[in-house]
């Protein structure tokens, strides 16, 4: 009979394992699901901020500014759109498909000090930029030390 040192922290290392792989599966799998709609892929975004503004940027390449739709209610901001499957020609067949397609949507919770109305957005070279000025009483003010 061989005897094997105990180790308290064997099990706990099992159920850190076990856990991640629950939260990875929920994240993969049902992250995609919002309401009804079953959502294909996510766009890739960063969200800036400086003294005056937010700005979120969402990588989407290969969109029409037309296949995007960007609207506001309640502070949430929503970026949504379809990226179309291209039909392939007779004469040509795909090898590898990377590229994701179909429907996408991502949703943002505005902080309450953003000037809703002045809200702009701008697309090119498959970057999507929304600019989101903060309200005069929300930007940082310097005072000075007398």
């Amino acid at each position: 009979m061989t005897l094997v040192r105990w180790s308290p922290f064997r099990e706990l290392h099992s159920f850190q394992n076990e856990m991640n792989r629950l939260i990875e599966s929920y994240f993969t799998n049902g992250r995609r699901e919002i309401g009804v709609s079953v959502f294909e892929w996510e766009p890739v975004c960063n969200l800036k901020e400086n003294d005056e503004s937010y700005t979120l940027e969402a990588e989407l390449p290969g969109l029409k500014k037309e296949d995007i739709k960007i609207s506001l209610k309640d502070g949430i901001l929503t970026v949504s759109g379809e990226r179309k499957e291209e039909k392939e020609k007779k004469d040509k067949h795909s090898h590898i498909v990377e590229r994701q397609y179909g429907s996408f949507c991502r949703l943002f919770t505005l902080p309450e000090k953003v000037s809703e109305d002045k809200i702009d957005a701008s697309y090119k070279d498959g970057i999507l930029k929304v600019l989101l000025p903060k309200t005069e009483e929300a930007k940082i003010k310097e005072i000075a030390i007398k």
